[in-house]
């Protein structure tokens, strides 16, 4: 089994016998993973907010980081999802805007499913204007109605991830890696 799948490169071909749930052991366990790979979907790029470059590189982040590559299997990125209009179908007193946020997490876990909001802040249109933003203050300086948006979809049972230039720090997919982690 090792073997075989370290001298994969391009594109392996499985050919059974029998059926998939009739295999055991390792080899089983790794035809279930395979089967599972070939069934969810990926998120891609072209998924993204044409308008926000900053997403495509946060989606290849989110791949990149630990937290995902070891949880591949329990975890699905959806980009652009419209979780207001879901909001409003599962409750009919939802008054707030339509909100696509920019990418939402499940995460499957023992206890359950756990549903991340990620959002990517750009600076332009995220922060108030003519202020001197830094590190150390950025948080106080979000614009109101992202932080009510951000309120409100936590009441909801959601959780919030924001990142913007100066929380990701100097290596991206670690920190994203951590904040996942920590969630």
């Amino acid at each position: 089994l090792n073997v075989g799948f370290s001298r994969v490169q391009e594109m392996v071909w499985f050919v059974l016998s029998k059926p998939l749930s009739e295999f055991k052991g390792s080899i089983g366990q790794a035809m279930r993973h395979f089967q599972h790979v070939l069934v969810t979907p990926v998120a891609s790029a072209a998924q993204t907010d044409p308008l926000s470059p900053m997403e495509k590189k946060v989606l290849d982040w989110i791949y990149a980081t630990q937290f995902y590559q070891t949880r591949a299997d329990a975890v699905e990125v959806i980009p652009q999802f419209p979780l207001g209009e879901y909001l409003r179908q599962l409750d009919a007193h939802y008054k707030h805007p339509a909100w696509r946020v920019d990418f939402l997490l499940s995460v499957e876990l023992a206890t359950g499913v756990v549903y991340v909001v990620i959002e990517y802040d750009g600076f332009e249109y995220h922060f108030k204007k003519g202020v001197d933003i830094d590190v150390g203050n950025h948080e106080r300086f979000l614009n109101e109605s992202d932080v009510e948006r951000q309120l409100t979809l936590e009441s909801y049972g959601y959780r919030f991830l924001r990142l913007n230039r100066f929380n990701l720090g100097r290596d991206p997919v670690s920190t994203l890696s951590e904040r996942l982690e920590r969630m």
